[in-house]
C-alpha cells in the first residue's frame, strides 16, 4: 500500500470559490487570453455571470448536466464556469462526435439542455435537427446558445452557491466495452482535492508554484482540458488558449506561447513527441519552466530528447483515470533510469491487489486499486460490470483501475500496461471491444477483432459476410461505417481483411495472433513519432 497524508475536510473549498476568490482580489489581471481575445478575471466572471443568470432562468436544477458543444473559444471558460455557478453540471463533448453518440450521451445522462455557440451550431446542423425532430413530441429540450446570452444587457450579478462536496460536478464520457461510451461521475470534493495544490498534491502543486502562463491544447471533452482551466484559474494564473488551427500548426502555437510567454505546459508524451521535432516549437519549450506530462507512458527517449532542450525545467509525470478525477499519483522526473509514476495525491490510498482481491507482498505485479476522495460517484447507468469497477476497500471508496502495477523499493507505482483489453491508443483510453462492437454492425463484416500494433497503431481485424467473397467486401465500407460510428481517435488506423479471426481455447479472440496476420507495413522513420488522431497526423505530415 502506498498512502498519502489526509488533508482535514475543514479545509475544503469547491474550485468554484477558487475562481471566485481569484476575480475578487485581482479583477484587473488577465485571466485566458488566445490569439483573438481576451478576458480578465472580472470580465470572465461577469460573463460566467451572465450564464448562471440564464440558466437558473431555465430553471436549470441541482447536479443537472448541462452538454457543452463549443468550438476552442475562451469564451467556453465562461459556459464551464457559469454551468457551476447555477449548481448544475457541466458535460463537455467534442463537436467531432459522430450525431448518435451525441444523441446517445443525451439520452444517457438525461440531458435536457444543450449549450453551444454559434458557429458549432451552424456545423452541427445535421444533429441539432435531429435533435429537434427527436424532441418535437416533448418539447422540453432546450439549446441555449452563448453568443445570446453574452449579448444580454440583464444584469450580470449572480448569487453566491455553496458546492458540497458531495454534489456532482461534471461528467465525462470514456470508451465502453459494451460499444456505448460510459459517463463518469466526478463530485465537487474529488474535483477540489485534485485542482487545490496541497503539499501532497505534486502535480498541482508544482505547476502553482512554478508557473504564471499556462497553455491550454487538450480538447475540451478530455479531462486534462478540466485541468489546463482550473488550477491555473483557481490561484490567479493566466491561461492561454491555443485555437485547432494552432494546435494543428506547431510553428504558429510556438508564436502564440513566446508571444504571452507561456511557461507552463501539460500534455501527452505523443504530442510533446510531435513538438520537439520542430527547431521553432525547441525555441519555447526552452522557455517552460513546468512540464506536466501524463495519459500514457513516459519514456526514456523521450525524457532524453526534452532534457537536451531544456535541462533545467521540472518535468512531472502524472497517472489517473478519469475515474479518479484526472490524477492520483505524479513524480517529478530528475533521471531517466528513474521514471515512475510515483506517489499519491492527498486523500488517496493506492493498493496492488491479485485477482481475488488481496493485497500482494511488495514488488510483486497485480491490479492497482485506487482509493479515497479522489474516487468518482461511479458510472451514469451502469450494467453490472460497469457497477462492479467501483467498490470499497477497507472503508474506502475504490476504484479497479485494470492497470498492472507494482510498488518498487523506493515506495513508488510502476505500471505495465493494462490486465484487460482497455489500452491507450492516440493518446487516449481505448476500450478494444467497443471499436469491435461498433464495427460488427456493419452489413459487410461478418467479425472484427481490433488490436494494437508494436508501433502503437490501432488495428481493426474482420471477415467478410458468407455470401460474399473477401475481395468484394471493400474496405473503403468498413472505413466508411466507422467513421460514421466512431469518434474520430477510436478510428483504426488499418482494416485488415482476414480469412478467419483466431481464437483461443475459451473461444476469446487472441489478439497476439493477429498480430501475425498484419501484412508487411512501410517502414516508418527510426525514432519518428506515430500519428494518431486526426491532429497528430496533420501535426506530423509536416514534421
Amino acid at each position: 500500500m502506498t498512502s498519502a497524508p489526509q488533508v482535514a475536510p475543514s479545509s475544503y473549498e469547491s474550485c468554484l470559490s477558487r475562481f471566485e476568490k481569484s476575480a475578487s482580489e485581482f479583477p484587473e489581471k488577465l485571466a485566458v487570453v488566445s490569439s483573438r481575445a481576451k478576458l480578465t478575471y472580472r470580465e470572465l466572471d461577469s460573463a460566467a455571470n451572465k450564464v448562471s443568470c440564464a440558466l437558473r432562468a431555465l430553471n436549470v436544477r441541482r447536479e443537472e448536466p448541462v452538454m457543452m458543444l463549443f468550438e476552442r473559444s475562451i469564451f467556453y471558460y465562461a459556459a464551464n464556469i457559469g454551468v457551476m455557478k447555477a449548481g448544475a453540471a457541466f458535460l463537455p463533448v467534442s463537436p467531432e462526435n459522430p450525431d448518435e453518440r451525441l444523441l446517445f450521451m443525451m439520452k444517457d445522462s438525461a440531458v435536457r439542455l444543450v449549450f453551444t455557440d454559434r458557429k458549432t451550431k451552424k456545423a452541427k446542423s445535421s444533429f441539432f435537427n435531429k435533435l429537434c425532430k427527436q424532441d418535437s413530441a416533448q418539447k422540453n429540450m432546450k439549446v441555449l446558445v452563448l453568443e445570446d446570452v453574452l449579448s444580454s444587457t440583464v444584469e450580470s450579478q449572480s448569487e453566491s452557491v455553496f458546492l458540497p462536496p458531495e454534489r456532482l460536478a461534471y461528467v465525462i464520457y470514456t470508451s465502453g466495452s459494451t460499444g456505448r461510451p460510459k459517463g463518469v461521475l466526478i463530485e465537487h470534493g474529488s474535483f477540489a482535492n485534485f485542482i487545490f495544490p496541497h503539499p501532497e498534491n505534486i502535480e498541482s502543486r508544482s505547476m502553482v508554484e512554478n508557473a504564471d502562463t499556462f497553455l491550454a491544447i487538450a480538447d475540451f471533452s478530455f479531462d486534462f482540458a478540466i485541468l489546463e482551466e482550473f488550477i491555473p484559474l483557481s490561484t490567479e494564473k493566466t491561461v492561454v488558449l491555443a485555437d485547432e488551427e494552432e494546435i494543428l500548426n506547431p510553428p504558429r502555437l510556438a508564436r502564440l506561447a513566446l508571444s504571452h510567454h507561456v511557461d507552463c505546459l501539460s500534455g501527452t508524451p505523443s504530442y510533446l513527441s510531435a513538438l520537439l521535432s520542430f527547431s521553432e516549437c525547441r525555441e519555447f519549450l526552452k522557455k517552460i519552466k513546468i512540464f506536466n506530462i501524463g495519459a500514457e507512458p513516459f519514456t526514456v527517449a523521450l525524457y532524453k530528447k526534452l532534457r537536451a532542450v531544456n535541462p533545467s525545467a521540472i518535468i512531472v509525470n502524472a497517472y489517473g483515470p478519469t475515474e479518479a478525477a484526472m490524477s492520483c499519483t505524479a513524480k517529478i522526473l530528475t533521471d531517466a533510469d528513474d521514471i515512475s509514476i510515483g506517489t499519491p495525491t492527498a486523500n488517496t490510498e493506492l493498493f496492488v491487489i491479485d485477482e481475488n482481491g488481496n493485497e500482494v507482498p511488495k514488488g510483486e505485479k497485480g491490479e492497482l486499486l485506487i482509493c479515497g476522495l479522489c474516487v468518482g460517484r461511479g458510472y451514469q447507468n451502469p450494467n453490472e460490470k460497469m457497477a462492479a469497477a467501483f467498490t470499497t476497500f477497507r472503508g474506502l471508496k475504490a476504484y479497479h483501475s485494470g492497470d498492472l502495477a507494482r510498488v518498487n523499493e523506493a515506495g513508488e507505482l510502476e505500471l505495465f500496461g493494462r490486465i484487460d483489453n482497455q489500452v491507450k491508443v492516440h493518446n487516449r483510453r481505448v476500450e478494444l471491444e467497443e471499436v469491435e462492437s461498433v464495427v460488427s454492425e456493419c452489413p459487410d463484416v461478418q467479425e472484427c477483432a481490433a488490436a494494437v500494433s508494436e508501433s502503437c497503431r490501432l488495428l481493426l481485424f474482420y471477415t467478410a459476410m458468407a455470401e460474399k467473397k473477401a475481395k468484394e467486401t471493400k474496405e473503403t465500407i468498413v472505413q466508411k461505417w466507422a467513421k460514421n460510428h466512431l469518434i474520430p481517435y477510436m478510428v483504426p488506423d488499418r482494416f485488415i481483411c482476414v480469412k478467419e479471426i483466431p481464437h483461443n481455447v475459451n473461444w476469446k479472440i487472441d489478439r497476439k495472433k493477429l498480430l501475425t496476420l498484419v501484412p508487411q507495413e512501410n517502414a516508418q522513420t527510426s525514432g519518428s513519432a506515430v500519428a494518431g488522431t486526426d491532429t497528430e497526423r496533420r501535426v506530423l505530415s509536416i514534421v
